[in-house]
């Protein structure tokens, strides 16, 4: 697969958005259980996780294993210009949508990144194309562009996509 960057979670350039945006209940992977749009306790003021080093020690093995796909970035700084959550006036609920979505698109590319490694069929391979072409506007994410695919046809057209890589997906005996 390629090594796409922009598919590799960087929390340097995010606000803490998977340690808010996020719901968890307590369990084997969660040391707390918190609701989505509550903070966890660990994250600090410059949303950064106090615990980091030590999740996995104190309990919180789940954040490690979490991988926001770059939607965290994407959001953080595409979108809302590198602001945090807590500068909202909404208390960050746009951006916690946008994360969802976010999340959504970069799993979607990354199964397209994924397809690429297939023997696809020409018509499969001009599909994938299209698809992530439209999950790559050239112009940048805008809140309502990201809205629209999430909420438009694409997940029925990624359904369709997938369900067509059997053919080629399967071992041939």
């Amino acid at each position: 697969m390629d090594d796409d960057a922009s598919l590799r979670a960087d929390c340097g350039r995010c606000a803490g958005l998977c340690c808010v945006a996020l719901a968890f209940d307590r369990s084997a992977l969660f040391a707390e259980g918190k609701a989505a749009g509550q903070a966890c306790r660990h994250l600090g003021p410059a949303d950064r996780c106090a615990i980091h080093a030590d999740r996995v020690r104190s309990g919180y093995a789940g954040c490690v294993r979490y991988d926001c796909l770059g939607a965290g970035q994407l959001v953080t700084q595409e979108l809302f210009g590198g602001r945090s959550w807590r500068e909202c006036a909404d208390g960050g609920k746009a951006m916690f949508t946008a994360f969802a979505q976010a999340r959504r698109v970069q799993e979607w590319r990354q199964l397209l990144a994924s397809a690429a490694q297939l023997q696809l069929t020409r018509a499969l391979a001009l599909r994938r194309a299209e698809l992530q072409g439209r999950l790559r506007p050239q112009r940048g994410w805008t809140l309502a562009a990201l809205a629209g695919v999430t909420n438009g046809s694409m997940s029925r057209e990624m359904a369709e996509f997938l369900r067509e890589l059997r053919i080629v997906a399967r071992p041939q005996p």
